[in-house]
């Protein structure tokens, strides 16, 4: 596990202890049984008919509990991101009835864009890497491949995982090294995973089911030279 030291060095002095969103977004007055629901779309293309079909659940729910429904536009992939689209999306939102019941203008638990909460993810993350639940990973491109081409020949499962997620247990001095190289890193999830293990829960649709348990390290912020840095979907959405 990392140092303190070292896994604050990776942040903003002056980035927020978790306190301070938990003040900033307070848990919401509303009656027992109220359901808050979200539907995040992404703009890296248009709204389409399963966009609209899931929307209108969420509608549903959060009116019939007394709840509220909001939009969360998922925008943390900003290299796809489709010009025009969030206005097309205003657009189809006024024509099914589907706009959201709050907004930057209106509403008290904003920013609704997912670019615009990048610190409230950093907060997160820091967080998760100083209770070693993540670590920062500097697995190139071709380090990826090789590790697939050698899951491939020895008949393993594909994925960042167990021995083959090269940087999960380096020691501090390693990492340290790397970065003040000034390495590019992603900060990955420290699956708690077993291989072989299964998982069971309820689905409310499709009642009782079972899975292989994850065992893969996601990815949960994306590089270090990016600008601005935020979080992947697997983050912002959990």
């Amino acid at each position: 596990m990392l140092s303190q030291h070292l896994i604050d060095s990776l942040f903003s002095p002056d980035l927020p202890e978790p306190e301070h969103w938990e003040h900033r977004y307070p848990p919401r007055d509303l009656p027992e049984g109220a359901e808050v629901t979200r539907f995040s779309p992404s703009p890296t293309g248009f709204l389409h008919i399963g966009g609209v079909y899931v929307a209108t659940i969420d509608v549903d729910v959060a009116r019939h509990s007394g709840g509220r429904y909001l939009v969360r536009l998922e925008d943390t992939d900003q290299a796809r991101v489709t010009e025009g689209a969030a206005e097309q999306f205003a657009e189809a939102f006024a024509y099914f009835s589907i706009g959201p019941e709050e907004d930057e203008q209106t509403g008290q638990y904003g920013p609704y864009f997912q670019s615009g909460r990048a610190g409230t993810y950093l907060t997160y993350v820091r967080e998760l890497l100083r209770q070693g639940h993540a670590y920062p990973c500097f697995a190139t491109k071709q380090d990826l491949e090789e590790i697939t081409a050698r899951q491939r020949a020895a008949g393993a499962l594909p994925g960042y995982y167990g021995t083959w997620a090269i940087w999960r247990d380096a020691p501090e001095e390693q990492v340290a090294a790397r970065l003040a190289a000034g390495d590019p890193y992603v900060v990955r999830f420290r699956s708690p995973g077993l291989a072989g293990a299964r998982v069971s829960f309820t689905d409310v649709i499709r009642g009782e089911l079972t899975l292989d348990d994850n065992r893969n390290d996601a990815v949960i912020l994306k590089s270090s030279s990016t600008d601005p840095r935020l979080p992947t979907y697997h983050c912002a959405h959990a």
